[in-house]
């Protein structure tokens, strides 16, 4: 999603906890390992409901899933990031572009969020060779609606679109991955070519609310998937983007996420939960100038979703940007890339816009993204539709 700042540029901190707050909600990042605590009050750690996130392990595996670089001072895999290094940026309030349902359809619309990212370089943690990873931290001040695309399971087929509906305090954590390392006959402590990398996110609760479980999934995750955890709710997406320059790509991921609940809904065992999130990147169309972006949801509110054909012009000021200001229009049926007005962060890495697109089916099985075009005065929604064909009859009603 294409971010604009609002503030200074950030400035890097090193080790030290940070701490932000915004729209009720509370969130303190752990400067070693990178742990993030959030709750609707303070002190964080004591609060009935509390949520850690935890990026709790990352695999680099070869083709017959066996898992490469364990060892030596330049790893590809970690059983923990708890001796990992991490720099912060300062906490920012920025905006983030979504949609507004208004009479003529789902307009652009910006929402006002409070932001936070820390960066740790993997291995040595050497910045101009090692692996980087990122995670922002992203609270909606506000009730937001974001736009999202399905893919079509038909290479050439037309895409389906959801909109997101979330809560004043909804916490959105970006995962970006770049200039990555690939095991290449070259590793230690696990040999071979490297073609995916699994990333594991725990996110640890109090069970606030009957946890009969709401929606949900398990090996099969699809975006907008919602799982209630027992009082907070998972929105899950099953797409990612590639970013390189001003050129953003989506693409579906050929292994779909898993979650797993520990305990399970409705066992009645056990105050606290703990959820594992699996996630698995693959080799094909990341290449060393790329940036892989994966930014899931958790709400203490359930999110509600509206699907519907029709798409958005997004235009934006993005201050910093390198290239033009436009998120486009997606154009149902067509192939190739998706070109985007991003926002360049102040790491140089560049965010994605905010569509979530696809129709090709490229290399390694994934999905690619459908040519956008910046287009005229988007169509109405199908509700919006409905609802201007009633006004159209009770007008002729009285005319008549």
């Amino acid at each position: 999603m294409a971010v604009k700042r609002l503030l200074a540029c950030a400035v890097a901190l090193a080790s030290a906890d940070q701490s932000l707050s915004g729209g009720g909600i509370f969130m303190k990042v752990l400067g070693q390992s990178g742990k993030i605590n959030y709750a609707t009050s303070e002190p964080i750690n004591s609060a009935d409901d509390m949520v850690q996130i935890v990026m709790a392990e990352m695999k680099e595996l070869d083709a017959a899933g066996n898992v490469l670089g364990g060892g030596g001072n330049a790893k590809h895999s970690f059983n923990s990031f708890a001796t990992q290094e991490f720099t912060f940026s300062s906490p920012e309030s920025t905006i983030i572009e979504g949609v507004k349902n208004t009479t003529n359809g789902m307009q652009p619309f910006d929402y006002d969020v409070t932001k936070i990212s820390f960066t740790s370089y993997l291995g040595g943690g050497n910045s101009e060779t090692d692996s980087k990873l990122v995670v922002e931290a992203i609270i909606f001040k506000t009730e937001a609606i974001l736009q999202f695309t399905i893919p079509s399971d038909v290479e050439g087929g037309d895409p389906s679109y959801f909109y997101s509906y979330s809560t004043a305090g909804s916490v959105k954590f970006n995962v970006k991955m770049s200039q990555w390392n690939w095991c290449n006959n070259n590793c230690k402590s696990g040999n071979g070519v490297g073609e995916s990398v699994r990333l594991t996110i725990e996110m640890t609760n109090k069970i606030i609310a009957d946890d009969s479980s709401e929606g949900g999934c398990s090996n099969e995750c699809k975006t907008g998937d919602v799982q209630d955890l027992g009082g907070v709710f998972l929105s899950v997406l099953n797409t990612y983007s590639i970013v390189n320059g001003e050129t953003s790509t989506e693409y579906t991921m050929p292994v779909a996420p898993s979650l797993s609940l520990d305990p399970p809904p409705g066992s009645n065992k056990g105050s606290s939960r703990t959820t594992t999130l699996v996630l698995e990147f693959p080799k094909a169309n990341f290449g060393p100038d790329d940036t892989l972006v994966y930014d899931p949801m958790l709400s203490y509110d359930s999110f509600s979703a509206d699907s519907d054909t029709t798409t958005v012009t997004m235009t934006t000021t993005a201050e910093g940007g390198s290239g033009g200001s436009t998120v486009p229009t997606t154009e149902a049926g067509s192939t190739a890339s998706t070109t985007a007005g991003s926002t360049t962060m102040a790491d140089g890495t560049t965010d994605a816009g905010t569509t979530v697109a696809g129709g090709t089916t490229g290399a390694g099985g994934t999905t690619g993204a459908a040519t956008t075009t910046v287009g005229d005065e988007p169509p109405p929604s199908s509700a919006n539709r409905a609802l201007l064909s009633l006004l159209a009859l009770a007008a002729a009603a009285l005319s008549g």
